[in-house]
């Protein structure tokens, strides 16, 4: 990660003071052009007094969780090992029973790379609609417009329709739905359901395309953040993105 002097990628909002600022009461302190300016979060508790802290992005604070996991996923599926089996359809390749502990822990790993891949995006559409939106948000339900405050709309609103319709309209761009970025998105979103919602089908099913632990095997665990990253990047046309998305940005698995 680029060190830009402003401290951990993950903070919320990052920038620098344009020009020196005095003290604001006798004693206080200055600051100098170019210092570091932070989104804080604050708060008095009756025991523990008043504390405060610089503010991550729950999307940087997602990302950084999935990738440590697929880093650590992509180590254990290198150890696993495949031997010859014979099939009722003819010869066939299997997991074997010394390796099972491995591939197990493998995929609790990339559960884990799953759902916070897509709780990153999650999180994104949630803080970009509460912060951008001018007003109440419009949805058609049924052939009937329905309001909702941003807050309403946070809360009620399914993640595709805050991907696909609203976020895009709050921006004034094109909707990612049929695009590339979706096709990810959709994929990563199979995955999240089957991982948060497992039915029997993603257990048993000999489909490729229905079980979730087959897919998790074959498919390359920063694939999944990858595919979130290029969802968030496309509310950033015309429009610069914050620091944490360009920092995130340089990650071999989103720079390829």
């Amino acid at each position: 990660m680029v060190n830009d002097g402003l401290g951990d990628w993950r903070i919320a909002l990052a920038t620098t003071l344009a020009e020196d600022v005095p003290p604001a009461f006798p004693g206080g302190p200055s600051h100098k052009k170019g210092t570091g300016v932070y989104l804080s979060t604050g708060y008095e508790h009756p025991e523990h007094g008043k504390l405060s802290f610089i503010t991550p992005h729950p999307s940087a604070l997602a990302f950084n969780i999935a990738f440590k996991y697929s880093k650590e996923a992509k180590k254990l599926r290198s150890r696993l090992t495949k031997i010859a089996v014979v099939a009722p359809g003819g010869s066939a390749q299997a997991i074997p029973m010394t390796d099972i502990p491995f591939l197990y822990d493998y995929f609790e790993l990339v559960m884990i790379v799953v759902t916070f891949s897509f709780q990153a995006i999650e999180a994104f559409l949630n803080n970009e609609i509460v912060h951008n939106a001018k007003g109440d948000i419009r949805v058609n339900r049924r052939n009937k417009w329905i309001t909702y405050t941003p807050l309403e709309a946070e809360r009620k609103l399914s993640t595709e329709e805050k991907a696909a319709v609203v976020l895009p309209e709050i921006l004034g761009i094109s909707t990612p739905k049929g695009k590339i970025p979706w096709e990810g998105f959709k994929t990563l979103k199979t995955a999240r359901d089957s991982t948060i919602h497992i039915k029997n089908k993603d257990i048993h099913q000999l489909s490729e395309s229905e079980n979730l632990f087959f897919n998790l095997l074959i498919d390359d665990p920063e694939l999944y953040l990858k595919y979130a990253y290029q969802l968030i990047e496309w509310f950033f046309k015309g429009r610069k993105p914050p620091r944490w998305v360009e920092l995130l940005a340089l990650w071999p698995c989103n720079s390829e």
